[in-house]
């Protein structure tokens, strides 16, 4: 996707549409829920129990995605060259990881993401 795109992204904000949807899904499994916009990224806030997820995506493609494990600990990594489905992709993996308690099912994805 080009910068623009990612600017249609975040700047107008285009991740609105799929409030509905998020909202449903993660308070199905009494998930809390936020996001928000700042001017240059879309944020994402998941937690249940203690453990939870930071995910955000920058108009320049990084993205970041911070959890903390049933043990406390947090865990933070960034990826560059990133896209809004990369973005919505990490929203999954956020959303298993705090259902499931691990990241099997979007491992090969992760794993070809550009770590900075």
């Amino acid at each position: 996707m080009t910068k623009n795109g990612l600017n249609n992204f975040i700047i107008n904000k285009e991740f609105d549409q799929f409030q509905n949807g998020l909202e449903g899904r993660f308070s199905a499994y009494s998930m809390e829920y936020k996001y928000c916009y700042d001017n240059v990224s879309v944020i994402v806030i998941l937690n249940k129990d203690g453990v939870g997820t930071y995910t955000e995506l920058d108009i320049h493609g990084i993205l970041s995605f911070i959890y903390t494990d049933k043990n406390n600990v947090k865990h933070s990594e960034k990826f560059k060259n990133c896209v809004p489905d990369d973005f919505h992709t990490m929203l999954a993996h956020a959303f298993i990881y705090i259902k499931d308690g691990n990241f099997d099912h979007h491992k090969r994805w992760y794993n070809n993401l550009k770590k900075i």
